[in-house]
């Protein structure tokens, strides 16, 4: 197996294409000989199964195909397999990539084909070039991703979609245990869902962690503690809580009004919500809590 090379001819001519979307995954495949399109094949994968599998699938079923091509003999078996998965390209060609099911599959066609005195080549085509031949196919592969009602070509969910559902499973049961729990009402109040905050990366530093979970060298956090006698901020407006601090305390208006401007000019809305200020603009709060000196607070 090799990739074909500019201006060589092949009597057969394969596209295949694979589609993944909500409704499942799909394999398409179009079969031009001697450049008249003799074969439109398509086939339906379990949902779970990725867009690569369906990729692979589209031509392990090609070259199986090919196999009851009797009719075609000598020097007439040639062909080639058109497709747009630079990865399905790279895994074949790859003699230590023995991990993938569909890609050994691929390779015992090959080797079945050639030993039947077949050529076989693969090239790369640029996907939505406007190829009749690639575009045909991609057609039918998005067409067997929607038939729900279609019978299913291939099972085999590959371990990335297990360790995903599993992952999104235990998401699920930690924010619904987040959710119930009675504590941590700060740090909820700036990250009530927990696939947001997993999506932030935060500069986790003692600033924003005392914000954040309302602990640390918060003087209402002391007073709860009996460390201080006194929870009331410095600026003697309230207790020193996460939200004083934010919202109301004289001595940070200055690094207030900075913060508020910013927001503004991003075409934010001020006052806004904890989760607002923290997940939505991440960069200003964080420069806004390290700028404070809890030192002199």
């Amino acid at each position: 197996m090799i990739r074909k090379t500019e201006g060589q001819e092949h009597t057969v001519e394969i596209y295949t294409d694979g589609s993944k979307n909500s409704g499942g995954a799909g394999s398409g495949i179009v079969i031009f000989e001697n450049n008249h399109v003799l074969l439109q094949l398509k086939y339906r994968l379990a949902p779970e199964c990725s867009n690569n599998q369906a990729e692979q699938l589209a031509i392990v079923k090609a070259l199986q195909t090919l196999r009851d091509f009797r009719h075609l003999q000598g020097l007439q078996r040639t062909a080639v397999v058109h497709t747009d998965s630079n990865i399905t390209l790279d895994a074949i060609q790859n003699p230590i990539n023995h991990q993938r099911l569909i890609i050994e599959q691929i390779r015992e066609e090959i080797r079945a084909l050639e030993n039947d005195k077949w050529s076989i080549h693969f090239t790369w085509v640029k996907a939505h070039n406007d190829n009749l031949g690639n575009e045909t196919a991609d057609q039918l592969a998005k067409d067997a991703a929607s038939n729900r009602d279609g019978e299913t070509a291939y099972s085999k969910i590959p371990k990335s979609a297990i360790i995903k559902e599993i992952k999104e499973k235990g998401e699920t049961h930690w924010q619904q245990e987040w959710k119930a729990s009675t504590k941590g009402e700060t740090t909820k109040s700036f990250f009530p869902n927990i696939s947001q905050r997993k999506s932030k990366r935060l500069q986790m530093g003692i600033n924003l962690s005392t914000i954040v979970t309302g602990h640390g060298t918060l003087r209402s956090y002391y007073y709860r503690f009996k460390i201080k006698e006194d929870p009331t901020c410095v600026c003697r407006m309230g207790p020193q809580t996460s939200d004083h601090i934010i919202w109301e305390c004289a001595l940070l208006q200055k690094q207030r009004e900075t913060l508020k401007n910013r927001i503004r000019k991003t075409g934010g809305n001020w006052p806004l919500t904890n989760s607002d200020l923290a997940n939505n603009y991440t960069k200003w709060f964080q420069m806004f809590v390290n700028s404070i000196n809890f030192d002199t607070m």
